[in-house]
Order: C-alpha cells, then structure tokens, then sequence
C-alpha cells in the first residue's frame, strides 16, 4: 500500500514539472516573438470609435505597415513604431482609410504614390516623423482636408506643388521653410501654422493666394520688416479687411521717412486674390452643377422605380384577373360538363 502511494506520488512529482517546464517554454516563446505579445498597447487591436472601424497600433515595434488587418478600417494608428518606409503598396488594401496616424516614426523614405489608394483620407498626421521630403501627389488627394507635419525637416521645395486637395487646415511647426509655402491659388485653406521654422521675410503677396484664411500662426520666426517700405502696415491692414488672425502681433512702427497711409494694395496682390476668388467660385459651381445631377438622377431613379411598381401592380391585376377569368371559365366548363352527364343519366332511365 506504502509502495503504490509512493507511486502515486512520484507520478504527480513528474506531471507538475512537466507543466511547469511546458509553461516556462511557452513564456520564453512570447518573450522572443513580439507577434505573441497580448499586453495592452503592443499589438493591434480594433475598435469602433464614432461609428468608425478602427486599428490601433500604437508602440507595437512595427517596421512596416501590418498587412493583415481589416481591409475595411476607417482609422489607423501606427504612432510610436519603428517605420522606415512606406512604399506604394503599404496601404493598396486599405481604401476606405480616412484617419492615418504616422506620428513619431522615422520615415526615411515615402514613395511617390504611397498614399494613391487613400482615395477618402480625410486627416493625416505626419508629425515627429524625421521627413526630408513628400510625394506631390499628396496634395491631389480628393478629400483631404487635415495635414498635420510638425517637428519635421521640411524644406520650401517640399510645398512648391500645385494642391488640388480640399485642405482647410494645414500644420508645419518647427520645420526647415524660409518662406511661405508657393501654392498658388488656395481657396480651401482656412488655419496654417508656420511657427517655429526660419522666415525671415513676408509680404502681403504671400497671403494673396489665401482667399479663405482666417489664422496664420508665424509666431518664434525670425522675421523682420524693412522700415524703408510699408510691408508691415498693409499685411496688418490686409488682416484687419479680411478678417484674419495673424500671430505674432507685429509692432508696426512708421518710417518718419516713409507715409504708410492711406494703405493701397497693388494690383499684383488684388490679381493674386481674385484669382484665389475664381477658383473658389468654379468650385463653387463644379459642386452645385453636380448637386443639380445627383438631384436630377435621384429623381429620375425615384420616378423610375415608382413606374416599375406602377407596372408590377398593373401586370400582377391583370395576372390575378385572368386567373380568376380562367377559373370561372373552367368551372363554368365544369358545370356545363356535370349538367351534360346528369342529362345524359336521365335519358338512359
């Protein structure tokens, strides 16, 4: 009896260290494969947020952008990673993105078409992420309105693109410009940010193209204005006609060799803005004559589905008529057959 519980226990013995040697082995694999790791914020997860499908990667030590999520996610968020590269098929399966995060990682390269497929992006965020340049074709993105590139190492080069894309705000704090980005034309860009960089000069010609801009950040630029000319009096002036926050509040101190007022504006700098002005009155109408197609389309589809409906309702009367005609035909044929028979009986008796 002492001899079959020694067994026993001995048996016992082996089983626990068997599970606790499997356990340690299994804890060493998800230590050395950061695949497996569960713990919160090291690895993707998906949520809803605002009735939007999101994927949140935050610090997941990612070197390239994770193919095997959701292909129908609406926001992304790849900040705190290890990317390098972001290549033309990075986000090839993921065309319903809206909302992409890329903030501090270090993205030595972009491709030029890496960001084609993002056909709804709506914001995107490229803040703290070591860029020297980006892909012109960014600023053609059809719904992008939210480009946030602060703490950069963006150059005037970067900005001297034609923008086609819908932005209305535009962020580029602590970057490497000298100037206001040259987009020409601009009707779109309501708040822009340039503090922080190394401007030194503006004139009211840089803002021309601005027709909608509300607030311009240049605040910690070293920027200057020569006392010879009235560049100071007519950008505040400027500011003041059009409603325009501009930051810093610029100290302008007359020239007493110098009359700045009445204030007059050249025509260079009214063509700049008239032109921003056309711009956004041919969108203006490029979006009312589509409207008037949508609405046309809509109804001619209303009125097309109400005249099929129309004519299911008179082929399904008719159908049910002559079903009920042939019914009464047949019993009448019936009747007539059964009338025949009951005469025929009568005549044999």
């Amino acid at each position: 009896m002492d001899m079959n519980l020694l067994i026993f226990h001995g048996l016992v013995l082996v089983c626990i260290s068997i599970a606790l040697q499997k356990s340690f082995v299994i804890g060493v694999g998800e230590l050395l494969d950061p695949s497996l790791i569960d713990h919160k914020g090291k690895r993707c997860h998906t949520t809803r947020e605002s009735s939007l499908l999101a994927a949140n990667c935050p610090e997941a030590n990612l070197e390239d952008v994770p193919q095997n999520l959701n292909s129908g996610i609406q926001i992304l968020d790849l900040t705190r990673n290890r990317l390098s590269d972001i290549r033309n098929n990075s986000f090839s399966r993921y065309t319903s993105l809206q909302y992409l995060d890329l903030g501090d990682n270090f993205l030595q390269t972009i491709e030029e078409g890496a960001f084609d497929p993002l056909q709804q992006l709506i914001a995107l965020d490229l803040t703290k992420t070591r860029s020297h340049t980006l892909p012109r074709s960014l600023f053609s993105l059809p719904n992008l309105q939210r480009l946030f590139l602060e703490n950069n190492k963006l150059t005037d080069s970067v900005f001297k693109t034609k923008v086609t894309a819908p932005l209305t705000l535009l962020r580029a704090p602590k970057n490497m410009l000298t100037k206001i980005p040259q987009f020409g034309p601009f009707p779109s860009l309501a708040y822009m940010n340039l503090s922080e960089n190394s401007i030194e000069k503006i004139s009211i010609d840089d803002f021309a193209p601005f027709c909608n801009l509300l607030t311009l950040d240049l605040s910690k630029n070293p920027i200057s204005f020569d006392s010879s000319n009235c560049d100071c009096q007519i950008l505040k002036a400027w500011a003041k006609e059009h409603n325009m926050t501009v930051k810093p509040t610029f100290n302008c101190e007359n020239s007493p060799y110098v009359n700045c007022f009445p204030v007059k504006f050249s025509n260079k700098t009214m063509t700049l803005f008239r032109d921003c002005e056309e711009m956004l009155r041919i969108r203006i109408e490029i979006e009312k004559a589509r409207s008037t197609w949508i609405l046309v389309v809509s109804c001619l589809s209303v009125a097309l589905v109400c005249l099929a409906l129309v004519l299911y309702c008179f082929h399904r009367r008719n159908k049910m008529r002559n079903r009920k005609l042939k019914k009464a035909q047949q019993l009448a044929a019936s009747n007539a057959n059964t009338e025949l028979l009951n005469g025929n009986v009568k005549e044999e008796t």
